[in-house]
């Protein structure tokens, strides 16, 4: 028996709201809950759910909602697999936010159908996302996502650390914004390119064999090399089995 449905038009205002319970979702955790737990009434649902839109409402636009045409799809495959997802959000991230002066480079991986294998992390396959986002409000301000070799063409890219960092910040580049970057990103070559701050694993060939001697040193002890425009800072924040922090500095 079939199921009457009705169908209307959305206005910019639902399509708001439908865009918030999505974020939403996500802050209070409850991307893996059932949908309808979400709109329950027995008091194990969230008022603000129920309030904002009906769950038939919810569930419509996110069965119908998509990211490109279904008429270019196969073209667009064929010389970038992240088409969709990257002239959509990716360039509305970049046109719709101006960062201030503070900026991250972070690394996320999370659950996809294109999934990878990342044997160090507790969830072994993922999506890896690289991302610039805004330090104080954590907005993404633009990412790329790492999808292995590409198809020869304009998108195949190297994806080594250096023209990765350089690509996403290339919107920022001379304008006097902070970027900081953890360890897998940071090298003595990229220290150079950009005024940035990061921390800097220590089988880097570039740090002296004095900043690696750390079994006998106090905890807060600092130590600090200096050569042309970069600084080398080396901290040991506890007595933890004589664990040391490096951090490269410009």
């Amino acid at each position: 028996m079939l199921k009457r449905t009705r169908v209307r038009d959305i206005d910019g205002v639902e399509m708001e709201a439908f865009l918030g319970i999505v974020l939403l979702a996500g802050n209070y955790h409850r991307n893996k809950i059932i949908l309808d737990d979400l709109w329950n009434t027995d008091g194990m649902g969230a008022d603000v759910f129920r309030a904002t839109m009906s769950l038939h409402c919810f569930r419509f636009l996110l069965v119908c909602i998509r990211y490109d045409d279904k008429a270019t799809r196969s073209e667009h495959k064929l010389v970038d697999k992240l088409a969709p997802f990257k002239d959509l959000f990716v360039d509305n991230c970049v046109k719709n936010y101006s960062p201030s002066e503070f900026v991250n480079i972070i690394e996320f991986r999370g659950k996809c159908t294109f999934r990878q294998y990342i044997p160090n992390k507790p969830t072994k396959y993922g999506i890896k996302i690289q991302a610039m986002t805004h330090t104080k409000t954590f907005y993404v301000c633009k990412m790329e996502v790492y999808t292995c070799r590409q198809p020869d063409g304009p998108f195949k890219v190297d994806n080594s650390h250096l023209p990765l960092v350089l690509r996403l910040i290339s919107d920022i580049s001379g304008s006097d914004r902070n970027v900081t970057f953890d360890n897998w990103y940071t090298s003595y070559r990229l220290i150079h390119k950009l005024i940035a701050v990061g921390t800097l694993r220590k089988n880097k060939k570039e740090i002296p064999g004095a900043f690696l001697q750390v079994k006998d040193l106090p905890p807060h002890d600092s130590m600090f090399g200096f050569e042309e425009n970069v600084i080398l800072v080396s901290y040991i924040p506890s007595n933890q089995k004589g664990k040391k922090k490096c951090y490269s500095l410009q």
